[in-house]
């Protein structure tokens, strides 16, 4: 018997609920920017209420903090996916249901744990099945007491099995937003495969309540980041695989790439750093890698070694130009720099940037301020 299986598909009034093929490290498959969202818009707010405020509290805390809070936790979701809140009422938004019903609302499916019938819809609804119940006897919600076991041996209901609450809310509220299909992932890197999974078959995710990391890799795809300083998504450590990892950096400079200079003067130079600006990327393209650190090096003209991290510039999350850096020098002689951006094992889905390069002669000709004593 199937004990497991999520009913959804979106409103596409399909009773199937095969899952796509996917492979390691590839963002969720079927990912659809489903509340129309473009570069630089603002991060859209989905309003939701329960359809009846009599059910139980468990329930209800559990939902609201899964949507409200962990939906939102910028360590698993740094993206402008849609947010949810609850407005405190009974109306508007969309609507979560708690149903004691023998086959899913949605497909017809008797095997069901919860559904979301229709996505990117502002009236949307999430439905989760009551169980224990006559139908499903032996299916328990953990989240009710913190415990898969039967603590109520005298109500009829012989519990065997239990699964999460805030991972089926999960699911389904990426089901509104994201993609409208299932994955064959592993359980470590996506919350949509089509079966539902308990603590034995997934010890560690098995109450996710918010992404994995080709979710994440989806979301940031389709709706950006939420904060440019903050992580992209592991999943990208090897897809789309531009490189030694995942996702190209492009560093410029837009200052000039010649000068000459006195002596104890000083050049500003300048440009950008941020993700590569292709359409592969989405929403990311284009992205300032804000609070990365540049490293500039240099050496004198003719010699072969160069002096690494003579300076270094901070990215900002600017657009246009977003670093900068001061150069100075107390020695004549023409000089040459080079900056880069290095990635490192705490930015897996990113590739350390190209290098740029400018010249800069230090001179005493022609410098009023310099006097002889």
């Amino acid at each position: 018997m199937r004990r497991n299986v999520l009913g959804s598909f979106g409103g596409l009034l399909m009773a199937l609920s095969a899952a796509t093929s996917a492979s390691a490290g590839e963002p969720d498959p079927g990912h659809q920017d489903l509340y129309p969202h473009h570069p630089g818009d603002a991060r859209r707010t989905l309003d939701f209420h329960f359809n009846s405020l009599q059910y139980p509290a468990w329930f209800r805390s559990t939902a609201e903090s899964t949507l409200e809070v962990s939906w939102d936790s910028i360590a698993a979701n740094n993206s402008n996916v849609p947010r949810y809140s609850n407005g405190g009422n009974n109306v508007g938004g969309g609507t979560i249901f708690y149903v004691s019903q023998g086959t899913s609302p949605c497909t017809g499916d008797p095997e069901w744990l919860a559904c979301n019938p229709a996505g990117g819809r502002t009236e949307f609804a999430i439905y989760v099945r009551t169980i224990p119940s006559i139908t499903k006897p032996t299916w328990l919600w953990w989240n009710r007491d913190s415990t898969c076991n039967d603590v109520y041996p005298g109500d009829g209901f012989p519990t065997s099995v239990c699964f999460s609450t805030r991972r089926v809310i999960a699911h389904e509220s990426t089901h509104n937003t994201l993609t409208r299909l299932h994955n064959t992932n592993a359980d470590d890197e996506s919350i949509m495969q089509a079966r539902t999974p308990t603590p034995n078959g997934s010890p560690d995710n098995w109450n996710r309540p918010n992404f994995l990391p080709c979710d994440e890799a989806a979301a940031q795809l389709e709706y950006g980041l939420a904060d440019p300083s903050d992580d992209y998504a592991d999943c990208f450590a090897t897809t789309p695989g531009d490189g030694a990892k995942g996702l190209n950096t492009r560093l410029t400079i837009t200052s000039g790439t010649s000068y000459t200079k006195c002596v104890d003067g000083t050049v500003s130079v300048r440009g950008r750093l941020a993700l590569n600006d292709v359409a592969a990327y989405e929403d990311m393209r284009n992205t300032p890698l804000s609070g990365r650190v540049v490293r500039i090096d240099r050496k004198a003209r003719n010699a072969t070694s160069w002096s690494n991290g003579v300076n270094t510039a901070v990215a900002s999350g600017a657009s246009g130009d977003n670093w900068s850096a001061t150069i100075t020098s107390s020695i004549v002689g023409p000089y040459d720099y080079r900056a880069r951006w290095f990635t490192s094992a705490g930015e897996p889905a990113l590739n350390s940037s190209n290098e740029i390069a400018w010249s800069i002669t230090w001179t005493t000709t022609r410098c009023p301020l310099l006097v002889q004593r």
